[in-house]
């Protein structure tokens, strides 16, 4: 469906559907694409949908302008500490937000190419892959404004980089460059410049698409790995089998 550039300028977040390719693009550039109450709206309903299209093989999320995100609008924030209605509906999207991400049918790739704060770098966190433009500045300060990471920073931090060190930059709100990030294994690919972030994200989107429901099946059995416990030490194929079994059955194909 064609969208004229007024009609694009005003709506939160875009979605570009090039075949087997799902972007999604954080489009209220004048505020760093901070999240209101529309675009954490349309990005919960967004990803739900997604979720559901067995035509998508790969998930891309981008920021429009300079950030990939810089968090929470301040104005967004200050109505959920004094409107009930309002945060237990910001509360059901966020946890539909995080659900996805993490266990969404296809990869879902960020393309970092400027600052991602707050619940920016909670989606980063989440992601299978990050492509991360070096002097990208990440952080979550939630804590230096009274609140705690309950945007599920502590869950992605914690599963990227580990729980001591998930700790240690939640507590402190310490912001990072790109090149830190990606030390520490919160992002996964680096790139020299902003452009460079978006089209090496772009690049491994189309690599993925040729084999991405296999992909997704390989993220599934590594993000489960740590649950298997001895199986996977001395009985791996079958710990694949039990743990997923349509891994063996499209083997067989």
């Amino acid at each position: 469906m064609y969208l004229s550039k007024e009609k694009r300028m005003t709506m939160p977040l875009l979605l570009d559907m090039s075949g087997p390719i799902a972007t999604l693009e954080f489009n209220r550039p004048e505020t760093g694409n901070a999240f209101d109450a529309d675009l954490h709206s349309a990005f919960a309903a967004a990803l739900k949908a997604l979720r559901s299209n067995p035509e998508i093989r790969v998930i891309l999320l981008t920021g429009a302008g300079r950030m990939f995100c810089s968090g929470g609008d301040l104005t967004y924030i200050r109505e959920l500490r004094s409107n009930a209605q309002v945060r237990d509906g910001s509360w059901d999207e966020g946890m539909g937000i995080v659900e996805c991400l993490t266990d969404m049918h296809v990869p879902v790739i960020a393309a970092v190419h400027g600052h991602a704060m707050g619940l920016g770098a909670t989606i980063v966190s989440l992601c299978d892959i990050s492509v991360a433009w070096k002097d990208a500045k990440i952080a979550d300060p939630h804590v230096v404004v009274g609140l705690v990471a309950g945007d599920g920073g502590a869950i992605g931090w914690s599963s990227a980089i580990g729980l001591n060190r998930a700790k240690r930059y939640l507590l402190t709100g310490e912001t990072i460059d790109g090149t830190k990030a990606y030390e520490l294994g919160l992002v996964t690919d680096l790139a020299d410049t902003p452009e460079d972030a978006r089209i090496q994200a772009r690049a491994l989107a189309e690599l993925l698409k040729r084999n991405a429901v296999d992909a997704r099946r390989v993220a599934c059995l590594v993000d489960d790995t740590p649950d298997l416990g001895l199986m996977a030490a001395v009985g791996l194929p079958a710990a694949v089998a039990d743990a997923h079994p349509e891994v063996l059955a499209a083997a067989k194909h």
